[in-house]
């Protein structure tokens, strides 16, 4: 019995350590888990920061009880009029153009509605009016209710693509509920285009909805493709890259990125490096600026068009030989227009033949021996004959134009010529010529005005010597 006794003992007392011994793995497995959990949603948290310090606009999360600032970036303060240094904790009734707007609004995202590009006019710590478009919607923050806002200027931004639902990777890290909803909330109610992709080979892991809209392709194909083949140039993208792993953020950069179809386009994008799926990654947003910068653009061409003609116009009055001042047109409308051929035809005495007086870009030995008919069917010819310009967007497909072979052998594609007068005769044409395909029609719309101009300035070989004041030419 004795022995039975502490056989039984024996077995109790084994069975209370191996118990003791479960309890214990089981409770490390939990705080292993607990940790890997509190790991993955410190991640997120700082994705979550990430996201909304580089979106450039303005984002802020508040408190639903007290409308206390809870979260925002730096461009909260001057939406409201606030001078930096001020502090700037709540967002009151008195920011509102409507003051009941306010209550309207909270008790809309209350009931479970989303906000999104909702036209709301906002009013400064100054009184001055603000025309924005608000998207919102409820959050878990910091373990209370909250609501995400994010603002745009409706002056810049009329209308904006709602955010369809996120359609991420499925995150492989623990992440707890409460985090991966304000990640959600963040990205779909974002009208900026964001994209994650791997420091490593530049692989897109990410893309929300809105990149549909700035690279032309849905956000599940953007997944998978290489970053660099996002860029215009990829070399623009080797030097941020490199900018980036230095610094580890870039507030701003501007850069021309393509769409699928190859269509170039200028975003303004910030970046930040970030851990994601426990791959060191970029978070890139971007912003389209491409109306800016053809704005710009346009302002700097006029500026130079203006120095053109002024530039020409001081040769005219100072030069008396024609042939420099021929070569001075030619070569400054080159210039302004930005095309690679570009010639003065000068119309014979028979009426029948132009003969290429000046040029820039052409073949040697052309100028001042090339010649090109008159005919009806001719570019230079047709000019002439119609007094207006005319305008060719691809000699390859026009059926009007049979090209002489001068402008095959430079492999031209798009032209404009231009005619113009003497005082007792015709004088000529002037042909401007490019061997890209490109949009001739953009590039010279609001050029004629300035070839004309240029056009005054070139006196006629009717009138070998220069008399007092040069004869001018009238664009037809």
């Amino acid at each position: 019995m004795t022995s039975l006794s502490s056989h039984f003992k024996s077995n109790g007392l084994g069975s209370s350590k191996s118990h003791a011994a479960h309890y214990q793995l089981m409770n490390q497995t939990l705080q292993e888990d607990l940790d890997a959990c509190q790991r993955s949603q410190a991640k997120l948290k700082d994705l979550l920061y990430a996201l909304v310090e580089l979106t450039p606009s303005p984002i802020a999360i508040t408190s639903i009880e007290s409308n206390r600032i809870l979260l925002k970036n730096q461009f909260v303060e001057p939406l409201f009029g606030i001078s930096s240094g001020e502090i700037f904790d709540t967002i009151e009734p008195r920011f509102y153009a409507n003051i009941t707007e306010q209550t309207q609004l909270l008790n809309r995202l209350q009931r479970g509605e989303q906000l999104v590009n909702y036209r709301l006019q906002l009013k400064t710590i100054h009184g001055e009016i603000q025309d924005t478009l608000v998207s919102a919607q409820v959050v878990e923050y910091e373990e209370q209710q909250a609501i995400l806002w994010i603002w745009t200027d409706a002056t810049e931004q009329t209308q904006t693509q709602p955010i369809d639902a996120l359609t991420a990777q499925k995150q492989a890290e623990i992440v707890s509920p409460e985090s991966e909803a304000q990640f959600r909330a963040m990205v779909e109610t974002s009208p900026i285009s964001m994209t994650v992709s791997r420091v490593m080979d530049g692989l897109l892991l990410y893309a929300n909805n809105q990149a549909e809209q700035t690279f032309g392709l849905h956000s599940k194909e953007l997944v998978g493709r290489k970053t660099p083949n996002l860029y215009y140039d990829a070399i623009d993208r080797q030097a941020m890259l490199e900018r980036l792993l230095k610094e580890g953020h870039i507030p701003y950069f501007e850069v021309r990125v393509k769409k699928a179809d190859g269509t170039p386009l200028w975003v303004s994008v910030s970046l930040r490096l970030i851990t994601f799926n426990g791959e060191s990654s970029i978070l890139s947003a971007f912003h389209e600026i491409t109306e800016r910068k053809q704005a710009e653009a346009a302002l700097q061409i006029h500026a130079r068009q203006q120095s053109a003609v002024a530039q020409l116009g001081q040769q005219a009055l100072a030069n008396t030989h024609l042939t420099l001042l021929f070569n001075e047109a030619v070569t400054l409308v080159a210039q302004v227009l930005e095309v690679e051929l570009c010639g003065i035809w000068k119309l014979l005495p028979n009426h029948c033949t132009l003969l290429l007086q000046a040029g820039i870009g052409w073949q040697n030995g052309l100028v001042g021996s090339a010649l090109a008919g008159t005919q009806v069917h001719s570019h230079l010819g047709y000019t002439l004959l119609a007094q207006e310009p005319v305008l060719v967007e691809d000699f390859r497909i026009d059926t009007q134009f049979s090209g002489p072979p001068l402008l095959h052998n430079h492999r031209v594609i798009s032209g404009i010529a231009i005619p113009f007068l003497g005082q007792a005769q015709a004088f000529g044409v002037l042909g401007c010529y490019i061997a890209l395909r490109i949009h001739i029609r953009t590039l010279l719309e609001g050029s004629i005005d300035t070839i004309a101009k240029a056009v005054k300035f070139i006196p006629s070989l009717s009138h070998p010597v220069l008399q007092d004041k040069p004869p001018m030419f009238n664009l037809v």
